[in-house]
């Protein structure tokens, strides 16, 4: 099913995180080039691509920088969709805390679906729940990369 949304408000959306050009590039495995026409409405995203974007925009990545981002007060001014600043709000109080929560349960739930003899591992699964740690393992790279830099200065 394709999402409803515009290839604008995904960028919209990457942006309030603080994703550049050249994260999505990275993350699409494309060039910087071609995020950049398709930000500008020049080329069209193929269908591949355009469902690799909504993944990297719903991903954890994506939402917890987004939070973050909020939370430290380096959100952009505009919401990137509405209702936006209403979902960051509901992580106000200790976000990172939340955040750290979800990650052990992440964890839990890879250590739980590799438990079996290898043969009976579900590997689709597996494959989901360690791409959803290796995300918010990325976002918890900046946030407490930030954090320590603001206890330090």
């Amino acid at each position: 099913m394709q999402s409803p949304f515009e290839p604008a408000i995904l960028f919209h959306m990457l942006d309030s995180a603080g994703l550049r050009s050249a994260d999505v590039a990275r993350a699409l495995r494309v060039s910087r080039a071609a995020v950049c026409n398709w930000r500008k409405g020049n080329y069209a995203l193929s269908p591949e691509h355009y469902a690799a974007l909504v993944r990297l925009a719903a991903s954890y990545e994506t939402t917890w920088l987004a939070i973050h981002r909020a939370m430290s007060q380096q959100a952009p001014d505009a919401e990137p969709m509405p209702g936006y600043r209403l979902h960051v709000q509901a992580f106000a109080g200790d976000y990172r805390a939340q955040m750290h929560q979800s990650f052990r349960a992440c964890l839990a739930s890879v250590t739980a679906l590799s438990t079996e003899a290898p043969g009976d591992w579900n590997y689709q699964a597996l494959s989901d729940a360690t791409e959803e740690l290796a995300s918010m393992s990325r976002a918890l790279r900046v946030i407490m990369a930030e954090q320590k830099e603001n206890d330090h200065a």
